[in-house]
């Protein structure tokens, strides 16, 4: 972060820097709750179903239980669902690459300066894009559910 700055010259102060980086890295950390989100409505949408079925059962409405809805897939092998993960999390590093790009052209209108203060930040960005795949590829564990 001080690397992109101190190799361009820029006078803006170092807390303003970081603060507009960061904010750049949003959408990728909206990418990745969508991935998460995605994995658990894909994987468990049937589920919701029985838990119908029980609130209207409390208020005593009779709903036929319909066995054909049990389980919990939605079509999508687990394949599928990190290949749209992963896609997720492409289009969040992509904007945040951009909005990063702008921040670092309002700082370094030259191209050479921009991608010296863009260098540490993008590093940054792809290094939590790669953690955030890794991350969908291993295996969801739900614990507690056997105590």
């Amino acid at each position: 972060m001080f690397l992109g700055k101190a190799t361009t010259g820029i006078k803006a102060p170092t807390l303003e820097l970081i603060r507009r980086f960061a904010l750049a890295l949003v959408p990728l950390a909206m990418g990745m709750w969508a991935a998460h989100f995605l994995f658990h409505f894909l994987t468990g949408w049937k589920s919701a179903w029985p838990v119908f079925v029980r609130f209207v059962g409390n208020w005593g409405i009779a709903v036929a239980n319909q066995p054909g809805l049990s389980g919990s897939s939605l079509g999508f092998g687990l394949e599928n669902v990190h290949i749209l993960q992963t896609l997720l999390l492409d289009i969040g590093l992509l904007a945040t690459l951009y909005l990063g790009w702008r921040i670092a052209r309002l700082y370094a209108p030259k191209l050479q300066p921009a991608f010296r203060v863009m260098a540490p930040w993008s590093g940054v960005a792809i290094a939590l894009y790669l953690f955030g795949v890794w991350t969908c590829l291993q295996p969801m564990q739900m614990r507690g559910l056997l105590s």
